[in-house]
């Protein structure tokens, strides 16, 4: 660019360039002149050399830095995997002042890992709070909470067993887990407090909703692993993406499901021993005042 022409709306760049005929080889170049000293044009070879090297067809810039940007599309192992792996790699060869950021599609994916920590967090507080609305307790919800761990075990046991780590869709398949796992404890809890309010002893109410609800537990259980085991075994374009997701949920309901038959009752029936402590103590200071009075 040599110049602008200004019009009475546009400014135009000007450029030069040479002919066709001008650019067939390097011999041409020896007919451009440039500014020397002393306001004389000097032929462009007595102040340049040729080389014949190789460089990028562009030449970009971040932050008035050079910049080299790498893009691939990553088949036959999660992308994850092989960003630890190329990074690790290339970290250790990378010469002195260059500087390794991750872009694109992987940093959306962090950015999105984060957003569902946070969505995981607020499911299992939304969880607790319609839970305590529904029961009219805040004790009784935290032995149905006590099931959300065994199905987080049993999903990095999933993962583990399965060769796997835990990525994007692993987590999403922890959060479908979350709903499930509660809804089995629901089912047991809500069946004991019935018998409770029928004047049945604790530890015999819990044990008769272990009968009862076992069956329903069971179905639904076994339903769930087998709608995911064709996400798990499929072998074709893009399953090691959805694969974890079902690696996750199998091994969380698996070990929720038999865990949850024995943790949660014994979880209630510590708070329900608690709560009548609790409650026996209230009465026997209320009696007290009264007597005094």
């Amino acid at each position: 660019m040599i110049s602008h022409y200004d019009s009475s709306k546009d400014k135009v760049d000007v450029r030069i360039s040479l002919e066709d005929e001008q650019r067939t080889n390097l011999d041409s170049l020896s007919g451009v002149y440039v500014p020397g000293s002393g306001n004389q044009m000097v032929p462009l070879d007595q102040v340049t050399s040729q080389v014949f090297d190789t460089t990028a067809s562009t030449l970009s810039r971040y932050d008035r830095s050079g910049q080299i940007e790498l893009s691939a599309n990553v088949v036959g192992m999660p992308t994850g995997d092989f960003l630890n792996t190329y990074l690790a790699k290339l970290k250790q060869e990378a010469p002195q002042g260059i500087i390794i950021e991750e872009g694109g599609m992987n940093a959306e994916m962090q950015e999105g890992f984060t957003g569902l920590l946070i969505a995981l967090g607020m499911g299992i507080l939304f969880i607790f709070l319609i839970m305590a609305a529904q029961f009219e307790s805040f004790i009784d919800p935290v032995a149905i909470m006590a099931s959300l761990p065994l199905a987080l075990i049993g999903a990095i046991a999933g993962l583990f067993v399965a060769g796997s780590k835990m990525n994007f869709m692993a987590l999403i398949g922890i959060i479908l887990l979350m709903g499930l796992v509660a809804k089995n404890a629901i089912l047991l809890i809500d069946f004991a407090k019935q018998r409770l309010r029928e004047g049945v002893e604790v530890n015999k109410a819990l044990i008769e909703a272990g009968l009862v609800r076992f069956r329903p537990i069971l179905m639904t259980t076994l339903a769930m692993i087998f709608g995911m085991i064709p996400v798990a075994a499929a072998n074709g374009a893009g399953t090691e993406i959805r694969a974890p997701m079902a690696y996750a949920v199998i091994g969380g309901l698996i070990t929720s499901t038999l865990l949850t038959l024995v943790i949660v009752p014994i979880v209630y029936t510590l708070l329900y021993d608690f709560k009548r402590l609790f409650e026996r103590k209230k009465f026997l200071v209320q009696t007290g005042e009264e007597v005094k009075q």
